[in-house]
Order: C-alpha cells, then structure tokens, then sequence
C-alpha cells in the first residue's frame, strides 16, 4: 500500500513538472508574439500618421504603445519630477 501510495505521488509530481513546463513554453511565445505585434503596429501607427500632422516626437508623445517603451516614460517621468519641484519652490519662496 505504501509504495503504490509513493508511485502515485510521483506521477502526480511528474505531471505536474510537465504542465509547468508546458506553461513556460505558451508564455514564452505568447510573449514573442505580444512584442512582434507591438512593434507591428507601432510601425504602422508612425508611418500611416507621418503624412498627416504627426512629427516624430508628437507619435512619441500620444502613440497609444508609449506605455511599452518604459525608458521614455521614465525619462519623461523624471523631467516632470524636475518641473514639479521648480515649481514647489517657488511657491514657497
């Protein structure tokens, strides 16, 4: 009884272990995908609206896949830090 009990629970892990790595696997991919898209559409989203009024930095500025490009968000992050404080400093003085 003991050592089918053993058995048992060793499959379980081991099916475990699989659907674990099965799920790596679809998360992986559903990744590459998720980024070729972004990159797709950020590719058309420029090149449709450049003929219109859209100058570079203003498809940087409203791209609605601005939040996928985190180093420009955090470089605007923090020149609207900067401005915040001017700006406290000089109501307090």
């Amino acid at each position: 009884m003991d050592t089918f009990f053993d058995e048992f629970i060793g499959i379980i892990e081991i099916i475990i272990e699989i659907i674990i790595q099965t799920a790596k696997i679809i998360e992986i991919k559903i990744t590459k995908v998720k980024n070729m898209m972004i990159v797709i559409m950020r590719h058309y989203y420029y090149h449709h609206h450049q003929h219109h009024y859209y100058q570079y930095h203003h498809y940087h500025k409203y791209s609605p896949f601005k939040n996928s490009n985190e180093g420009w968000k955090k470089g605007r992050r923090e020149e609207d830090d900067k401005k915040e404080e001017e700006e406290r400093r000089e109501n307090c003085e």
